[in-house]
């Protein structure tokens, strides 16, 4: 009996010593970075009047949690709503950075760059505003925006506001006194615009194919021709790839990259054109210089462009 009882005073003596450790070390935990992140944008979104209180709570969730994409959304929701663009621009790319598949950061970056860039940056208000569509018809159907029909339209004509931008001329072969001639005009530089140098849009593909055909290849002989004529040799270029706007914009992407490149090499590799002056650039179906609105357009917009680059 006296031995049970030393045991029973041992664990009672060793109890009122641990558990003080015990209940110490539970107090020392502390939530995550990401927790405490969460619980300001919690804060701001209960607020919900876009005031620099709610601002605020934002800017301290990034001061916590600089990954957390939710922060830097609303914070440029706040600056959005009250007209201050550049800077919704600036955390709408940041929450991007973080969750490239939120839409409706695309969608509202889109809305801002329009706004405030208007046509220097309608390749890239493209770009978002096709993202956005992209991810929301991933959504299951009962969460769909009910907007999407009217996105798609906005979409169509933001691609006729590029056309009338651009006013490009396209044919479907050009001699190598053509080529030389378009290559070789001077390009105004002082202004903002969808892009610079002399382009030209030429070797048109078909849907969802990046192969030369023999068809091809009088078109490509009288570009290797043009590229090393005396007045073009000493020039550097770019060869772009282009894809017209079916299709997932991934696949495009992809399908771009293997255009460029198929006419690269055949330059290099069969037109004598050194490699070193030739650089490969792809955009998918980003950069439409025709709505998608017609198979005459989706053909034109499925093409490479030769662009002459200025020496740096």
């Amino acid at each position: 009996m006296r031995k049970f009882l030393s045991i029973a005073i041992f664990f009672l003596c060793l109890l009122l010593v641990v558990s003080p450790v015990l209940a110490d070390e539970t107090k020392g935990v502390e939530d995550s970075p990401r927790e405490q992140a969460q619980r300001l944008v919690d804060q701001g979104l209960a607020l919900g009047d876009n005031s620099l209180e709610e601002a605020e709570c934002y800017r301290r969730a990034i001061g916590i949690d600089p990954t957390y994409a939710s922060a830097y959304f609303n914070l440029g929701f706040v600056y959005h709503s009250t007209g201050e663009l550049e800077k919704a621009i600036e955390e709408y790319r940041q929450c991007l950075r973080y969750d490239p598949k939120r839409y409706d950061a695309h969608r509202n970056l889109a809305v801002c760059l329009l706004a405030v860039r208007r046509d220097a940056a309608l390749y890239e208000v493209r770009s978002h505003l096709n993202m956005a569509i992209e991810l929301e018809e991933y959504l299951p159907p009962g969460n769909r925006p009910s907007t999407l029909g009217k996105q798609r339209a906005e979409l169509l004509d933001l691609e006729r506001r590029i056309n009338k931008v651009l006013e490009p001329y396209v044919r479907e072969s050009y001699s190598s006194d053509e080529i030389i001639e378009i290559l070789s005009r001077r390009v105004t530089r002082g202004g903002q615009g969808l892009y610079e140098g002399p382009r030209l849009p030429i070797l048109f593909f078909s849907t969802g194919s990046a192969k030369l055909t023999t068809k091809d290849e009088p078109q490509l002989r009288a570009l290797s021709r043009a590229l090393n004529s005396p007045g073009l040799v000493a020039s550097r270029f770019t060869i772009e790839g282009h894809a017209d706007g079916r299709g997932q914009a991934s696949s495009n992407l992809n399908l771009s990259r293997r255009r460029a490149k198929a006419v690269r090499d055949w330059l290099v590799q069969h037109g004598g054109v050194d490699p070193k002056r030739i650089i490969v650039e792809f955009y998918g179906e980003d950069h439409p210089i025709y709505p998608n609105d017609s198979p005459v357009h989706f053909r034109y917009n499925r093409r490479i462009e030769i662009v002459k680059r200025y020496k740096e």
